[in-house]
């Protein structure tokens, strides 16, 4: 496409949004779901690791606990501390930095002989850890158009789950064949492969580009997602009604722009929604052992209920896509997620079946729907802080991933029963539901603020002669 006009102006989120989806931008997102995945993995290395160290170096499992909190330790503060960095030096470094970090500090771990160590290593390592996600779930949203934008981004959210689940059965082998440290080789040298493929696969965000001021990069990218040839050196590049070229990018400016609610309703969506995740994945075979389940049936309904939130976080992302009340969509599955708790409760010990339907809908439900959060709030935020937003956001939700198992085991340790835990996971839920619609309302009152800065306009075209 030759543009003739002295000064023309391209929305590059409107081209992104109208053109097909061209060879660059699936091999950047093949990529972000390659880095879930191998993300999602090394985060949970350690839960695979800890039987044979325990039995490697004579000591009980439970000894191993500073280990585990170092490493969530190290995630948070990455979550909200590296990943705005993303905001200031771009995407497409803090992923790869990000990469690294986790990759050499995994690879360290095999080599500890000290419980001292490995903490050092996790935390190190969980750094990195915290902050690839939140970084990925921006680009994955920028990269994507909108038609197919919520889909893509849960895609690359099932992604870190995936890893968990794959893990879980890649150290089954392993360890029994080559040791623990095996486990933690594998988790450093995965992350370098992806590594050497994303320098020259995984370009910069276009958005951050024009958000930069980068004109002559973000020229050669639009022509190649959008097949067009972009050569007026007059050209203006836009994201959405118009661009600061000298953005923001401190904390502060989560709270700009009628953002400060929608923000601190994320952070307690996030920490309510990690807090029911994480309890569903730390406690779930214990508390349903304690209701007098199988050893065996308590791990596979555990499992089912992991399947059932990579399934349903995809269907809820490309259900999204086609809807315009994306928040009633949200609301509505956690509300079917709570009735499926409190249905479990009921069943739990008399039908196993039944028992397994239910939980299936749990982790569709309730798992799934916190993954597909993600597509949310990435629009939420305007390019030069979104992955700050995502990232605070994320940090929080790790609080909440700390909290949860922590109930859980307390919980179980008073000896409750198995029907009134699975009642007190409502209350998460409940607040997940409520947080939700309040985001509902709270983006239609700042949506002068907050729309024209994602891209989301009526402009009729990617090419306009209009000043923004």
């Amino acid at each position: 496409m030759t543009m003739r006009d002295p000064s023309p102006i391209v929305d590059v989120q409107k081209l992104i949004d109208d053109s097909p989806l061209s060879s660059v931008q699936r091999k950047s997102l093949a990529l972000c779901l390659a880095f879930a995945v191998i993300d999602g993995f090394d985060a949970l290395v350690i839960g695979f690791v800890i039987p044979a160290i325990s039995h490697e170096w004579g000591r009980s499992p439970a000894s191993l606990t500073p280990a585990t909190v170092a490493g969530l330790i190290g995630t948070i503060v990455g979550s909200m501390l590296i990943t705005p960095f993303a905001d200031r030096f771009g995407r497409r470094p803090i992923i790869l930095a990000g990469a690294a970090m986790f990759a050499v500090f995994t690879l360290l771990a095999a080599a500890s002989t000290s419980l001292e160590m490995l903490s050092i290593f996790r935390f190190l390592a969980g750094l990195g850890l915290g902050a690839v996600p939140a970084t990925l779930i921006a680009y994955g949203s920028e990269m994507a158009p909108r038609r197919m934008r919520a889909t893509i981004v849960t895609v690359v959210g099932s992604g870190l789950a995936a890893g968990g689940f794959v893990g879980g059965f890649a150290a089954g082998f392993l360890i029994p064949t080559f040791g623990w440290r095996s486990v933690f080789v594998a988790g450093g040298v995965l992350p370098i492969l992806a590594m050497l493929v994303a320098l020259k696969w995984l370009p910069e965000s276009v958005q951050y580009l024009v958000t930069r001021g980068r004109h002559s990069e973000a020229t050669a990218l639009v022509n190649r997602i959008s097949q067009s040839t972009v050569s007026d050196p007059e050209t203006r590049f836009i994201v959405g009604a118009g661009t600061d070229t000298h953005p923001n990018t401190s904390v502060r400016t989560l709270f700009a722009d009628h953002r400060g609610g929608i923000t601190v309703v994320l952070w307690i969506l996030y920490a309510a929604q990690f807090m029911t995740t994480f309890f569903l994945f730390s406690w779930l075979p214990s508390v349903l052992t304690e209701a007098g389940v199988g050893r065996t049936t308590a791990l596979i309904a555990t499992s089912v209920c992991t399947l059932g939130g990579m399934i349903g976080g995809v269907a809820l992302g490309r259900t999204i896509d086609r809807v315009a009340s994306r928040f009633a969509v949200i609301g509505i599955s956690f509300a079917v997620g709570a009735a499926a708790v409190a249905t479990t409760a009921m069943v739990t010990g008399f039908s196993n079946v039944l028992m397994f339907i239910t939980l299936f809908i749990v982790g569709a439900c309730t798992i799934g729907t916190g993954i597909c959060i993600n597509s949310i709030t990435a629009t939420l935020y305007p390019p030069h802080v979104r992955s700050t937003g995502v990232g605070w956001a994320y940090g929080f939700g790790r609080l909440g991933s700390v909290i949860g198992p922590s109930i859980g085991g307390v919980l179980l340790a008073m000896q409750f029963q198995a029907r009134s835990i699975f009642l007190l996971i409502l209350v998460p839920i409940a607040i997940c539901a409520l947080a939700v619609a309040a985001l509902s309302v709270l983006s239609r009152r700042s949506e002068n603020a907050v729309l024209p800065s994602v891209g989301t306009t009526t402009q009729p075209a990617s090419v306009t002669n209009k000043s923004a």
